[in-house]
Formats: C-alpha cells, structure tokens, sequence
C-alpha cells in the first residue's frame, strides 16, 4: 500500500479539483499559513479546470475532487496518487475500483467546517 513508503520528493502535493467549493482550498490555506511544519511539507495545487487537473495528475499525492469525476483515466495518469479525499458525503464520482485496483485510499468528511457546509 502507498502509504508503507515515504514519499520520494520533498513536498506532500495535493490538488483541489474544479471550480466548486473554494471555502476548502481557502480554510486549507489559512490552516497552512498558521503552521511552519505543515507549510514547509505540503504544496498546494489548484485545478480549476478538466486540462489544468490532468496536468497535476502526474505529481500529485493527495487528491480533493470537489464533485469533479475521478474516473480511470485519471486514477491511472496519477502514479504518485496515495488519497483521494472528498469534502462532503458523495462519492459516487470516484472510480472506487480502479482506485482500489491502484492502491489509492478514498475517504471524506462529512462534517461542518470542512468548506462545504454553511
């Protein structure tokens, strides 16, 4: 499983798909910003679009679909993948059996203060 090796580069990289949702990118900035650990070990990637997230696949360790489809194409254009993780409680637009088949733990947050309730 992905996680039983440390990653090879320095930094941990996650990509926030899509335009939906920016209260979590913002809340994951600002809990960034307050500590010099988690800033100096984890690099931030927005991919607002379709091209701009099949770009960040290739680098990417942790992944936030913000109701974008995380479908096979995806899962497999993404070696480095350890985490798809989803705000909210659907997901239904992740390929579950090909991130199974890749070794890639899926997981959400369905809670308040996750960016996605009010």
């Amino acid at each position: 499983w992905r996680f039983l090796h440390p990653l090879k580069s320095g930094k941990c990289r996650v990509v926030f798909a899509g335009p939906h949702f920016q209260a979590g990118l913002a809340s994951t900035k600002a809990l960034l910003q307050r500590s010099q650990d988690l800033r100096n070990g984890i690099e931030l990637m927005h991919a607002p679009t379709k091209a701009e997230l099949v770009a960040a696949a290739s680098t990417a360790a942790i992944a936030m679909p913000f109701m974008e489809h995380f479908d096979r194409d995806f899962i497999r254009a993404a070696p480095r993948l350890r985490l798809i993780q989803q705000f909210g409680v659907g997901l239904e637009r992740v390929d579950m059996e090909e991130a199974t088949n890749q070794g890639v733990a899926v997981s959400n947050v369905p809670a308040i203060g996750s960016g996605n309730v009010r």
